[in-house]
């Protein structure tokens, strides 16, 4: 489900606009997150994951982080 402080998105949203310039949104919907992160997918087709605190950050989202990478070396 998604987050109870932003149920619509928005704040997400906001986020993903000022951090993300060049990027058009033309919607926006929040998913159910994870246990230690809130979800956002933009035009269908783009998926944001904001980590809920630092220790989220520092755990499980740093080692997808580092996943993310080898596999985007390994897919080129």
């Amino acid at each position: 489900m998604p987050n109870a402080d932003d149920p619509d998105g928005g704040r997400l949203r906001a986020h993903v606009e000022a951090c993300v310039p060049g990027l058009r949104v033309r919607h926006a919907v929040p998913t159910p997150g994870g246990w230690d992160s809130d979800a956002l997918v933009v035009n269908g087709r783009l998926l944001f994951r904001f980590p809920r605190g630092r220790e989220a950050e520092a755990g499980r989202l740093a080692k997808e982080r580092s996943l993310l990478a080898e596999l985007a070396r390994t897919c080129q």
